[in-house]
C-alpha cells in the first residue's frame, strides 16, 4: 500500500489528538492526553517515503484563472497552498490573493516539470513548525487552573484566538501544548499568548531533523516571483526560478561530491532559512 508523504503524516498526527475544547468545561475526558514533544524530531527515513496517490480532485474556490493554465486541485494541494501562503505571509492569517499564488506557483511547476523531474511531485511544502500548535509554559497557580480547565486568561481574546483543543495539559514544568485553527501562524499566536495572565512563555512547536532528513521544498522570491529548492536530502537540490510566469529548471547539485553550480550564488542568496523566515 502506498505510504503517506511526511507531510501529510504530520498533519493527521496532530489533528487526530485533537477534539473540540471549551476552556472551562468539565475536565474529564474533555482532552486528548498525548506526548508533548517540543520538537517534532524527523527520522531520515521519512522524507523517501513515497507519495500517496492523489485524493479525489476540487476545485480552487475563487483563485483567478486569468492568464494562467487552468489546473485542478487536490484537498492536499489546498492546504499545501494554505501552509506555505501561512509560513510565507509571517501574518496572523495569510491573504487569499497570496494563498491562491502559492497553490498555483507550486502545482504549475509540477504541471510542467513533473514528467522529466519527478521528485517534485513526491514532495510537499513542510513548514518549519506543526501547524496549529503552541506549545505554552505556565506558572504554578496557573498551570492548575489550566489542568483543572478553570483558566480564564484567554476568555480577553476573540473566539478564533483561543484555543481549540489542549492536547496536552501542563506537566511538571507548568508546560502545555495548545491547539488551534490551522489557518492561523503559530508564532503569532504564541506571541500573542505569551502576554496573557500566567504565561511564562510561549512558543511554536518547531520540527527538527534527524541524519541527513531536511526540509523537502525551500522556497524564495526573486522579481516578484517564487523560486524553489527541492531537496531530497541535505545534499541533493533541484533549483527551480519562474521566469515571465514560466517554471524553469536550473539544474541539479550534490553539493557533497560536486563543485559548486553557477545559479547557487543566486540561490542561496534569495532562499531564505526556513526556521528564520518570518515573513517578507
Amino acid at each position: 500500500m502506498t505510504t503517506r508523504i511526511f507531510a501529510d503524516l504530520l498533519n493527521t498526527f496532530h489533528k487526530n489528538a485533537k477534539r473540540r475544547f471549551q476552556p472551562g468545561e468539565d475536565g474529564e475526558g474533555a482532552a486528548v492526553k498525548m506526548l508533548r514533544p517540543h520538537f517534532i524530531v524527523v527520522c531520515a527515513i521519512l522524507l523517501f517515503l513515497s507519495c500517496e496517490n492523489p485524493v479525489e480532485p476540487e476545485e480552487a474556490g475563487m483563485c483567478p484563472t486569468e492568464n494562467r493554465v487552468e489546473l485542478i486541485y487536490s484537498r492536499k494541494d489546498s492546504t499545501e497552498g494554505k501552509t506555505f501562503a501561512l509560513w510565507y505571509s509571517g501574518d496572523h492569517f495569510p491573504s487569499d490573493s497570496l494563498v491562491c499564488e502559492c497553490l498555483y506557483s507550486l502545482n504549475y511547476l509540477r504541471h510542467v516539470w513533473g514528467d522529466s523531474v519527478s521528485f517534485v511531485n513526491e514532495r510537499r511544502f513542510l513548514a518549519p513548525w506543526a501547524t496549529g500548535q503552541v506549545i505554552v509554559k505556565f506558572d504554578e497557580n496557573t498551570a492548575l487552573q489550566v489542568r483543572n480547565y478553570q483558566y480564564r486568561g484567554w476568555d480577553i481574546l476573540d473566539d478564533y484566538l483561543r484555543p481549540v483543543t489542549i492536547i496536552d495539559l501542563p506537566d511538571q514544568t507548568g508546560s502545555a501544548l495548545l491547539g488551534f485553527d490551522d489557518d492561523l501562524h503559530p508564532r503569532r499566536i504564541a506571541e500573542l499568548y505569551s502576554t496573557l495572565p500566567g504565561v511564562i512563555t510561549a512558543e511554536s512547536n518547531g520540527i527538527l531533523f534527524a541524519g541527513i532528513a531536511t526540509f523537502p521544498i525551500n522556497p524564495g522570491r526573486l522579481n516578484n516571483e517564487f523560486i524553489y529548492l527541492f531537496k531530497p536530502s541535505t545534499a541533493d537540490l533541484y533549483y527551480f526560478t519562474y521566469r515571465s510566469g514560466e517554471p524553469e529548471y536550473l539544474g541539479f547539485w550534490n553539493r557533497w561530491a560536486e563543485p559548486e553550480p553557477d545559479w547557487w550564488e543566486e540561490a542561496s542568496t534569495y532562499i531564505p532559512d526556513m526556521h528564520t523566515w518570518d515573513g517578507p
